[in-house]
Parts: C-alpha cells; sequence; structure tokens
C-alpha cells in the first residue's frame, strides 16, 4: 500500500519535473528568439502635444506585443527631447545613430527638423518617420527618398474649407497665418483651392494671443466669423480653458478619427497617464497627433518583423555599415509597404507619405451659436470693411406718385424723424437683405424737386460725393451715366400710352384723369405717354377706366445710382472696381427670378377697385369680334335695304 502510494508521489514530481523543463526550454528558447531592435524617437516633450504623442507611442508598444507576442523581434525604444530646438533634435539623432545604432528614427516636428533628418536619413540610409509632421511640407521624394511621413496631407482639407464657406455663401475670408515655412508655403494650396475665397490658418503657438488680441478688440462679438484649420482644430483641446471660452463662436475641420471601443479605451488609459505624470495637466480626449503616433508605431514594428524574417540569420548579425545600410533600405520598403486598419481609419502609404482621408469633421466651438451668443449666420465683413459707418442714400422726396417713394414725418418727434418707404425703397432692402456682406445705410431726403432738371442735380450730388447712392424713380439716361454707375433696371423697360377705355365722362382731382376726360376736343388730351412705372400706378388707382394700348422700349427703366467707389472711398483705400454696383445688380435679377420683384409690384400697385374684372384691369385692349359690329352691320343693312326699295318703287312708277 505504502509502495503503491509513494509510486504514485514519485510519477506526480517526475510529471512536474518534467513540466518544468519543458516549460523552461520554450520559454527559455522564446526569450533567446526576441531580438532587440533599436529604435530612436525625438519629440518636444517641453509641450502638451509632445507629452500625449510620447505616452502614445508607449501605449502603442505595449498594445502590440501584447498581441502579437509571438513575434520575433521587439522595439527598444530611445526617446529624445527636442526641447522645441532644431539644434538640439539634430544633435540626438546623431546620438541615437552613432551611440545606440538605432535602426530608424521616430518623430519630426517642424519643417527644418525635417529638412536636418533628412539629410541624415539619406546619408545613413535610415528610415526617418515623421509622426508630428502635419504641419510642416515635405521635402522632394527623389532628394529625401528617406523621409516618410505617417500623416496625412492635410492641403487636403482646403477642399472641405471652401464647400463650409461656400454654403454660408461668404465672399471674402481674411486669412491670418504665422511666419514660419510652412505657414508660408500652404497659402499657394489655399489659393488653388479657393481661388478668391481666404481661410484663416494658424499654428497653436499663436492661437492664444490671436484670441486674446480679438477679444480686446471686439473682433469675437456678433457680427464676425472666425473658421480654423484642422491645424489648429486638431490641438484645441490643449489650449487652456479661459482660452477656449474666449472662442465661443468658432467654426473649423477637424481631422475625423473614427470612434471606436480602442480608441476610447487608449483615451482612458491616456488621460490616467498624464494625470499620474504631470497632475496639473487635464486631457479630455486622445488628439489626433497621439493617435497618428499609435498608428505609426505599430507600422514601425509590423515591418520590423516582417524585415528580420525575411533576412537570413547571418544577415542579421552583422555590423557592417553597407550591412545596416542595406537593412535600412529593406526596412524602409517594408514600412511603406504596411497597410493595415488603425485607430485612425486605413493606414497606408503612397508616394512617400500616408495616403490622407477625404473625411473632417466640421467643429462649432461650444453648440451652435456664433460669436456674439447669435443663432443668425454672419454675413462676414461690412460693406468694403466699414464698420459703423453708413452708406449716405439720397431720397427725393415726391408730391406724386408715392407709390414709388414715400415719405412720413412722425409728428410725435420735434426732431423731424420720417420714414422712407415705396416700391423703390422695398426693392433697395430686399436687394441689401441678399448682399454676401453687411451694407449699414442711411435715407437722406432731397427736397429738390419733381423735374427732369431736378433729378439730373440729384444725380450729379452722387458724382459730388454729397450721397453715395440714390434711391428712387431715377430714369437712366446716357448722360447720367457719365457721372455714376446705374444697377440693372429694377422695372420695365420703355414707355407707353393712356388713352381712355370708354367715351363716358369721369370727374377726377388728378389731372391725367381731367384731361383725359375733356378729351382734346374741350382743352384737355387724348392720350398719354410717360415711363411704364408711372402708368402702372396710374392703372391701379383708376381700373376698368383706362388701359395702356402699346409699350415701346426708348427708356431704361428705374435703377439705382451708385459713385465709382475708388472716388467715394479712395481716402478708405478701397480697390478700384468695387462690387457693390455690381452685386445690387446680381441681386436685383435674383428678386426678379425668385419673382419677388413682381410681389413687390403687385403690392405697390394693387388696384384700388376690388370689383373689377381681370379683363378690366389686365393693361391691355380688348380683341374686336364680328359680334361687337352687330350693331354697324344692322345700320348699314337696313339703309341698304330701303336704298333697293326706293330704287324699285321709282323703277315701277316709271
Amino acid at each position: 500500500m505504502e509502495n503503491t502510494k509513494s509510486c504514485k508521489n514519485q510519477i506526480i514530481l517526475l510529471l512536474v519535473i518534467l513540466l518544468s523543463v519543458l516549460g523552461q526550454y520554450c520559454w527559455g528558447d522564446e526569450l533567446q528568439m526576441k531580438e532587440e531592435v533599436h529604435v530612436g524617437v525625438i519629440v518636444d516633450m517641453s509641450s502638451m502635444e509632445g507629452k500625449i504623442v510620447e505616452s502614445c507611442i508607449a501605449m502603442a508598444i505595449s498594445d502590440f506585443y501584447g498581441i502579437h507576442h509571438n513575434y520575433t523581434t521587439r522595439l527598444l525604444l530611445h526617446s529624445r527631447d527636442s526641447n522645441g530646438q532644431h539644434l538640439q533634435a539634430l544633435s540626438a539623432a546623431l546620438e541615437l545613430l552613432y551611440k545606440f545604432k538605432v535602426e530608424a528614427i521616430i518623430g519630426v516636428q517642424t519643417r527644418i527638423e525635417s529638412n536636418f533628418l533628412a539629410e541624415i536619413g539619406n546619408k545613413a540610409k535610415l528610415p526617418m518617420v515623421s509622426i508630428l509632421g502635419q504641419r510642416t511640407l515635405p521635402p522632394s521624394n527623389k532628394s529625401y527618398s528617406f523621409l516618410v511621413h505617417a500623416t496625412p496631407d492635410e492641403t487636403s482639407q482646403f477642399k472641405g474649407i471652401t464647400a463650409l464657406v461656400e454654403s454660408f455663401e461668404w465672399r471674402d475670408v481674411i486669412l491670418i497665418h504665422g511666419d514660419s515655412d510652412f505657414e508660408r508655403d500652404i497659402i499657394s494650396y489655399m489659393i488653388d483651392s479657393l481661388q478668391e475665397i481666404f481661410i484663416v490658418h494658424i499654428s497653436q503657438h499663436l492661437l492664444v494671443q490671436l484670441v486674446k488680441n480679438a477679444k480686446e478688440l471686439g473682433m469675437m462679438s456678433k457680427g464676425y466669423a472666425w473658421v480654423m484649420s484642422a491645424t489648429t482644430m486638431n490641438l484645441l483641446q490643449l489650449v487652456d480653458s479661459s482660452v477656449f471660452q474666449s472662442m465661443q463662436g468658432v467654426v473649423g475641420l477637424k481631422s475625423y478619427i473614427p470612434q471606436s471601443k480602442d480608441l476610447h479605451n487608449l483615451t482612458s488609459r491616456l488621460r490616467r497617464k498624464i494625470y499620474i505624470e504631470n497632475p496639473s495637466m487635464e486631457v479630455m480626449e486622445s488628439s489626433a497627433y497621439g493617435v497618428w503616433a499609435y498608428d505609426s508605431i505599430w507600422a514601425v514594428a509590423e515591418a520590423v518583423e516582417r524585415t528580420k524574417v525575411k533576412l537570413p540569420p547571418p544577415a542579421r548579425s552583422n555590423t557592417s555599415k553597407s550591412s545596416k545600410q542595406g537593412q535600412g533600405s529593406k526596412l524602409l520598403k517594408e514600412i511603406l509597404q504596411t497597410r493595415f486598419r488603425g485607430l485612425s481609419g486605413e493606414f497606408v502609404f503612397k508616394n512617400g507619405r500616408r495616403v490622407s482621408s477625404d473625411a473632417y469633421e466640421i467643429v462649432n466651438v461650444i453648440a451652435i451659436l456664433w460669436p456674439g451668443r447669435t443663432t443668425t449666420t454672419p454675413k462676414g465683413r461690412s460693406m468694403m470693411g466699414m464698420n459703423g459707418i453708413k452708406l449716405r442714400i439720397g431720397v427725393p422726396v415726391k408730391i406724386g406718385f408715392n407709390q414709388l417713394v414715400r415719405v412720413d414725418y412722425d409728428p410725435l418727434q420735434s426732431n423731424a424723424t420720417y420714414n422712407v418707404t415705396g416700391f423703390c425703397v422695398d426693392v433697395f432692402k430686399a436687394a441689401v437683405e441678399l448682399l454676401p456682406y453687411q451694407v449699414e445705410y442711411q435715407f437722406i431726403l432731397d427736397t429738390s424737386g419733381m423735374t427732369a432738371e431736378t433729378y439730373d442735380d440729384l444725380v450729379y450730388q452722387v458724382y459730388l460725393q454729397n450721397f453715395d447712392a440714390v434711391v428712387g424713380d431715377t430714369t437712366i439716361t446716357s448722360n447720367r451715366s457719365l457721372y455714376v454707375d446705374f444697377t440693372i433696371p429694377y422695372t420695365d423697360m420703355g414707355v407707353g400710352m393712356v388713352v381712355p377705355n370708354s367715351f363716358k365722362t369721369f370727374l377726377s382731382p388728378q389731372q391725367y384723369v381731367d384731361a383725359l376726360s375733356k378729351g382734346s376736343k374741350h382743352g384737355g388730351i387724348s392720350a398719354i405717354i410717360d415711363e411704364i412705372p408711372y402708368i402702372k400706378i396710374f392703372l391701379a388707382m383708376y381700373p376698368g377706366e383706362y388701359l395702356m394700348i402699346k409699350s415701346m422700349s426708348t427708356t431704361n427703366g428705374f435703377g439705382f445710382v451708385s459713385t465709382d467707389l475708388l472716388l467715394i472711398f479712395k481716402f478708405l483705400c478701397f480697390r478700384k472696381g468695387s462690387p457693390l454696383v455690381h452685386d445690387m445688380s446680381w441681386a436685383i435679377e435674383k428678386l426678379r427670378e425668385e419673382g419677388e420683384l413682381a410681389k413687390l409690384e403687385t403690392e405697390w400697385f394693387r388696384s384700388k377697385s376690388t370689383c373689377t374684372s381681370e379683363k378690366s384691369t389686365n393693361g391691355t385692349p380688348d380683341a374686336l369680334s364680328v359680334h361687337d359690329f352687330g350693331g354697324l352691320f344692322m345700320i348699314s343693312g337696313i339703309s341698304s335695304t330701303l336704298a333697293l326699295l326706293l330704287f324699285l318703287t321709282l323703277l315701277l312708277k316709271k
């Protein structure tokens, strides 16, 4: 019994020893198989951005080999702090190259650093992977073939910015940019995409000062619109909370990072890690640069594994310069052939740069309010940048035809307050509302009178710069066009004739009615020839009694008058060929196409008689038919019959 029990214990002990030996052999063999590959990392640890990127890189290494534990290679990172200094970054690169024999360097934050490290990479045949290079334009791939950009090309964002600007119908956006190489170089890409539209583009380092100055100048208030590029918006969560609150209403594009469980997990771990290392630093979400750095490490680790597996064992242990350069070229090739789905989306290279996505997020800081806490979309700049300056619009004071221009005084106000209305005024206001920028104006009365000569004087006041424009029943003539610019006509062109609709006599206090009623034989007139707008008003006042029998295009209708804006505003340095006249003409044409002009005309020229039939008020004469001549035919027939009977009677008597 005891021997049997002792035998069992010996068997169990033997199995345990055997398993231990096998496990130690397997694990030891696996440990011996792990080949360390030295990789350098250069980031600016003095910035919040650099700290986030460095943390994401460390977590990427842990996550990658946690999943790919069977890989035979391990990246051994050697991190160096550039402290935002170009020469310090160069010195760190040389140290990593000669002291630690790194096989790749990950980093690069500025254009100068990019050029320095690209030169080193070319000489040493060493891949230089830029993970912070969104703010740097890539050097020519032919010159720097070992420089790999693991971040998307940000120039693709300007198509989205163009669509954003066009959706709000903004004509101009002021371009604000820094004086760095990148910010100067990117302007050409903006202009190519936006043509005549410019966009605000500024780096994160200048953002704080820009926002403070803009707020002090009142430029974060109602009427202003701020649009930021993805370069700035990607780092917006890193700015101070007080600055963030001042940016209420700012709109911009942000690189799109698809939401996923892995991204949420990375963000949670990043917040804990940053808080432990920097308690005063709060991170609400992972920056796009951090996610790109995370995916870049996965790409490099995957490429390193494929490179080492393809190399024979003797080649791995060969440390000669030529062998290292050959391995560097193979590693570069594997990096550029890497393709996988990372946290930031599809990760694939083309021409030495990661293929950029056309997807961007539209971000509105603090809800959907515009600056000034308004939901009304700003029109952008005021007319010609004239903030607080109102255009002086001359308005003729008329005695008759008040439907065109009407001036009503407020009897309760002692300062002669007046209100200007009328068809011409409403057309002007409606056209101004359609302009893509703000125009402030005030109406100034001109009481010089009614005649054509006084209208010439009124137009001449615009030429003399006493008025900026004239709104009223101003006829366009060739002589007046020598002194001012006209918009396109907003009324029917030509003149027409008014005649009585019947032979009855109608009494009216109006001169036209009195003259037409008397007729030419009794000291009056038989017809009136005048411009169509006046005739339409007259016919609306007396529907069914008169009609317009014909129109002739001999005048150019009514239009708004404006001076050459260069002459008026030259002291404000406006450019020649200001778009005001052109834009107002465009607005009038749009009102005509949308039927708004017809609605205004109906409103102001509405017939006073609600019982008049459409036949009597359509302004055109009725066509005559055979039935209309029935009486004449009857008289003619009776006369002819009587003549025939008389002829026959006389013939029979003979």
